[in-house]
């Protein structure tokens, strides 16, 4: 199987692998396990993950995990949760603190992960995150989905995916909306429908502090005030913080936007009060 889209940066090694779940590894340091959204193979994320993991000098993160599911099959959510438990238990030392980071759906695996009790989690930095999606929202895609045609869905998604994902300038997001294209529209309306009539609030009320989240100021695809009120609340605690990323949507891609998601992620994992 070849490398996934967003893994194919030199320098990423295997660790382990799984029924379709891929653990990739570079860098060094403290771990930094990356649950990328629903495309699977981190392009959602990693143009902000690798740039804040590489300027890290002397803070306590560095090596990146990326949790590539892309190819995964699973019937049902949770045992996607205990594959990729079972994998991260054999790559990580016992009991050793790692930084989580998330994006979208990836809030969700990764608290999931954390709540089944085999993820020692130290802080958690948690992008686009949500309890759960309009019903509304969910239904209209898995009903595309289903009557999708795969070369239309290919030749359409880069524009739908701008609409529900973005703002997208021009020029921005390629590798990411080129990953959603490429993925089968059955596996999408299957991922689609773990969200069904599901909220993962309890998931999130577990993890362990300090919490780092940041919000799209213009994320339309979830119910932002109720998400600004449920994640303004759990990151109360000393040490955590709610950041909304101005001219963002769901998926961060405007370039001021990109700037200053890495800048105040790096600045938050670099702050005395969270070193390990």
């Amino acid at each position: 199987m070849s490398p996934a889209p967003g893994t194919r940066q030199a320098g990423w090694a295997d660790l382990a692998r799984r029924r379709g779940v891929r653990l990739r590894a570079r860098g060094a340091g403290p771990p930094v396990v990356v649950f990328p959204g629903l495309e699977g193979s981190g392009e959602s994320c990693l143009h902000l993950v690798l740039p804040v993991a590489a300027a890290a000098g002397g803070a306590p993160h560095g090596r990146v995990i990326l949790v590539d599911y892309a190819a995964e099959r699973h019937r049902v959510l949770g045992e996607l949760v205990s594959t990729v438990s079972e994998l991260l238990g054999e790559v990580l030392s016992t009991g050793q603190a790692v930084t989580i980071w998330g994006q979208s759906f990836g809030n969700l695996l990764g608290a999931l992960v954390a709540q089944r009790g085999g993820l020692p989690v130290g802080r958690a930095i948690l992008v686009s995150p949500f309890t759960g999606l309009p019903q509304a929202r969910v239904a209209a895609g898995r009903a595309a989905l289903t009557l999708a045609w795969r070369p239309l869905y290919r030749a359409t998604t880069p524009a739908v995916g701008r609409c529900v994902f973005g703002p997208a300038p021009r020029g921005t997001g390629g590798p990411f909306f080129r990953a959603i294209a490429a993925a089968a529209p059955g596996d999408m309306r299957r991922r689609a429908g773990w969200l069904a009539h599901a909220d993962f609030a309890s998931a999130f009320l577990t993890l362990p502090g300090p919490l780092g989240v940041w919000l799209g100021e213009r994320d339309r695809l979830v119910d932002l005030p109720r998400q600004l009120a449920f994640f303004g609340a759990l990151t109360r605690e000393p040490g955590s913080q709610l950041q909304v990323i101005g001219g963002s949507g769901h998926v961060v891609l405007p370039p001021v936007s990109v700037r200053y998601a890495r800048e105040t992620i790096a600045d938050w994992l670099a702050r005395e009060d969270l070193q390990e």
